[in-house]
């Protein structure tokens, strides 16, 4: 008997075996997608969420009556993200307001917006050395590459004769 066409086992079931190895890959291609999606937006959701614990336990005081109460509230936040809060005046002239959102700032904007105020020679900061512009770990670095929560909250802050209104702001990143 003449065997025409007879490839073997495997040969003769070849073109069926393609669709099937196209439809597994395209399965696991969008499994794996869908997987990428889903671990990103569970990180995104884990850092906002860690920055929101932060941000309570930092305002859990309503008035901050010197830089000695702040650091201890400061030594209670424990987290896997790197994090910073400082405190900022409270400007009253609304034209002024400048938000410190990832990509609407230059580099030099949130030093200069906590140094500018008269609050910073008390330094009400958790983390000075995250603001150096030199540091590879700094909130400079993750504004820029926009990898960062920002939340601000008013809070009061303690003068000598009168209670000060201040902003709290609380930057959260990887």
């Amino acid at each position: 008997m003449n065997k025409k066409g007879y490839i073997g086992a495997i040969g003769d079931d070849l073109p069926s075996l393609i669709p099937i190895f196209l439809g597994i890959t395209i399965f696991f291609a969008v499994f794996l997608n869908t997987y990428n999606v889903y671990r990103n937006n569970t990180d995104l959701y884990s850092l906002r969420n860690d920055a929101i614990n932060i941000s309570g336990i930092m305002k859990e005081e309503p008035l901050i009556s010197d830089q000695n109460q702040f650091v201890k509230i400061c030594s209670r936040v424990n987290t896997k993200y790197k994090w910073n809060a400082f405190i900022t005046s409270f400007d009253l002239n609304t034209d002024n307001y400048k938000g410190l959102s990832p990509g609407s700032i230059s580099e030099d904007d949130i030093l200069k917006h906590w140094q500018e105020t008269e609050l910073s020679e008390r330094k009400l900061i958790c983390n000075p050395e995250q603001l150096e512009q030199n540091n590879e770990n700094s909130l400079n670095n993750a504004l820029l590459k926009k990898d960062v929560t920002v939340y601000k909250y008013p809070i009061s802050v303690q003068q000598e004769f009168f209670a000060e209104p201040a902003w709290l702001y609380v930057a959260v990143w990887k």
